[in-house]
């Protein structure tokens, strides 16, 4: 029980590396553990969709979000309101 869970998200990651989906691969994770590794360091390795612009686009416009909260004053924009 225990490896089974630990092997899904080992086994999903390192398909999501090789190319693959890792839902089918946790699945497989789930039904034979880590033996499924096996083919799939076996199998040719796909490179990986680049990710579509809309999604890079919201991401960015989350982080600049983020960013932005961390001003308070103008001395925060250049880094001189830091004390260390």
């Amino acid at each position: 029980m225990i490896l089974t869970v630990m092997a899904m998200p080992i086994v999903s990651f390192t398909a999501f590396a090789f190319g693959r989906n890792p839902f089918i691969w946790a699945f497989w994770a789930y039904l034979f553990q880590f033996w499924c590794l096996i083919p799939l360091f076996l199998m040719k390795k796909k490179p990986r969709q680049e990710l579509p612009q809309s999604i890079l686009k919201f991401a960015g416009e989350i982080n600049m979000k983020r960013e932005l909260r961390k001003i308070k004053t103008p001395d925060d924009l250049f880094g001189q309101g830091k004390i260390e």
